[in-house]
C-alpha cells in the first residue's frame, strides 16, 4: 500500500538556495518533513528501483538509506508520475505527455529503503545518481546521459563560540561494487573511488572515466572490467586502475592513454 501527504509552502526557489534545499533533504530522514515536497509512505517493502519509462526527462534519483520506506518529491510533479511496488521492485513510470528536458529543471526524486541494490532506467535524457551502497547494478536503456560522481560533495562545518558543533557530508556517492550494462546509453562516471566497477556496453553506447574536479588526484578503480558488443565508444581520461580486463569488439572506438593499454594487454 502506498500512502500521500503533501506539506505546502512557498513555491518552488530555483536558486541557488534551492541546491541547498536538496542537501538538507538528503541529509534528513524520511520522516523529516521537507518543504515543497509530497511524501509517499510504501508500506511494501522494496531494494530496487525501475524508471519504465522516463519519456526523455532530466532525472536525479536520490537513493537514501532509512528504517522507513518511501518516496519524496515536488508537489508540482507528483500529479504526473505513477508508483506502484511489484516482487520488491518500486516501479516509477511517467505519465503519457509529461516530460521536462532541461536538467536545471530535472525531476528529483528521494527514495527511501533500508538498502537497495538494482535500477533499471529506460528512456531518459539526463540522469544523475547520488547514493551510497555496498554493491549496485545498473541497467540503462536509452540514456542519453546518465552520471554518478563526487564533484559536488561539499563539507559543511557550523561553530558556535568558535567550537565546531556539527560536520556534514552533502552529495556523498559511495559505491563499492558497480555493475552497469549499457544499451544505446552514455555513462560518465567521475571523481569517485571505487573497489570493482563492470561494465558491459552495447548498441552504440558511450562510456567515460574521468576526473573533471580541480585539484583532486586522480580516482582509483582497484578492479575494471569492461565488455563491448558492436559499435561503442571508450574513453578513459585522469584515471588510475590497479587491474583492468577488457574485451573490445572490432567496431569499439578507443581513446585511453597508453598506460591503460598495457594494463588490458598485460592481464588479458
Amino acid at each position: 500500500m502506498i500512502i500521500f501527504s503533501s506539506i505546502y509552502y512557498k513555491t518552488r526557489d530555483t536558486s541557488s538556495n534551492y541546491e541547498r534545499e536538496l542537501m538538507d533533504v538528503t541529509n534528513q530522514s524520511f520522516g523529516t518533513p521537507s518543504p515543497d515536497r509530497t511524501t509517499i509512505v510504501i508500506n511494501t517493502p522494496y531494494h530496487a528501483v525501475n524508471i519504465v519509462n522516463g519519456n526523455g526527462s532530466s532525472i536525479e534519483l536520490r537513493l537514501i538509506r532509512d528504517e522507513s520506506s518511501g518516496i519524496k518529491i515536488a508537489n508540482d510533479v507528483v500529479e504526473h508520475l505513477d508508483f506502484k511496488v511489484e516482487n520488491g521492485i518500486l516501479n516509477i513510470s511517467f505519465k503519457k505527455g509529461f516530460s521536462i528536458e532541461d536538467f536545471r529543471d530535472r525531476i528529483v526524486i528521494f527514495a527511501y529503503s533500508p538498502g537497495f541494490d538494482d535500477l533499471s532506467v529506460k528512456n531518459a535524457s539526463n540522469f544523475n545518481l547520488i547514493a551510497v551502497a555496498d554493491s549496485l547494478n545498473i541497467n540503462l536503456k536509452s540514456c542519453k546521459s546518465f552520471s554518478v560522481s563526487n564533484s559536488a560533495m561539499e563539507t559543511h562545518i557550523q561553530t558556535y563560540n568558535g567550537d565546531t558543533t556539527n560536520h556534514m557530508k552533502f552529495n556523498e556517492t559511495i559505491i563499492k561494487m558497480l555493475n552497469v550494462d549499457l544499451d544505446d546509453s552514455k555513462f560518465l562516471l567521475s571523481d569517485m573511488n571505487m573497489e570493482t566497477l563492470n561494465i558491459k556496453a552495447e548498441n552504440h553506447s558511450f562510456l567515460e572515466l574521468d576526473c573533471i574536479s580541480q585539484n583532486k588526484e586522480k580516482p582509483i578503480v582497484k578492479n575494471l572490467r569492461i565488455k563491448t558488443l558492436g559499435v561503442n565508444n571508450v574513453k578513459i581520461n585522469n584515471f588510475n586502475t590497479e587491474k583492468i580486463t577488457a574485451d573490445f569488439s572490432d567496431e569499439t572506438t578507443l581513446d585511453i592513454p597508453g598506460s591503460i593499454l598495457k594494463g588490458i594487454v598485460n592481464n588479458n
